[in-house]
């Protein structure tokens, strides 16, 4: 998920990937008429990755 302060997209200009945040998927899944029906939370990082 997207860490950007301000709710933008991160991309990654090595491997041409992009990064969004939650609310930028749950809205691209509701557009695509899917839903939701379970998440959690990724835990275990390395404090140091500010994830």
């Amino acid at each position: 998920m997207s860490t950007d302060p301000s709710g933008g997209d991160i991309y990654d200009e090595l491997d041409s990937s992009v990064t969004r945040t939650d609310a930028k998927f749950r809205h691209l899944f509701a557009e695509a008429g899917l839903e939701v029906v379970r998440s959690e939370s990724q835990t275990g990082f390395p404090k140091g990755l500010g994830l």
